[in-house]
């Protein structure tokens, strides 16, 4: 049986995301972009206080999906991210086991101003794994109870 690992997640990006691996010349190795969303839940207390939680969630993507976001997303757009939870593991110069989650992305979704207008437009990025699949619908067509 296969286990469910699906993430929905919505924010705003920390800073325009980054190309971090890039290939040595004559390697094919795909690109790799990581970005940070920052996501927030006003609250209040037990004292009637209002409280902000903020969580900072970093997000990567992979080959074509990589190339296609990298110039199409900037510093403090609101974007819906779906993709997978992955844990990173390693072992720090000290001897000290680390580990940290990130969100490898599938699909993408932002709104962009049309030039020269005052509207915005929704724009939809997805895997080309995922090709001629709507990643958006396969993950709304799960029931939660």
């Amino acid at each position: 049986m296969n286990h469910l690992n699906s993430i929905l997640l919505e924010g705003n990006l920390l800073a325009d995301p980054k190309v971090i691996v890039t290939a040595p010349e004559g390697e094919n190795w795909g690109s790799m972009v990581r970005f940070d969303i920052a996501s927030h839940k006003i609250y209040r207390s037990g004292q009637g206080e209002t409280r902000d939680d903020v969580l900072i969630i970093p997000c990567m993507a992979f080959g074509e999906l990589a190339e296609r976001i990298l110039p199409a997303l900037k510093c403090g757009m609101q974007v819906r991210v779906l993709g997978r939870l992955r844990c990173s593991k390693w072992t720090t110069k000290d001897g000290e086991e680390r580990k940290s989650f990130e969100i490898v992305t599938q699909h993408v979704e932002f709104r962009r101003r049309k030039k020269g207008k005052k509207e915005e437009e929704e724009v939809a990025i997805s895997d080309e794994e995922k090709a001629g699949e709507n990643v958006s619908d396969s993950f709304f067509r799960y029931e939660f109870y």
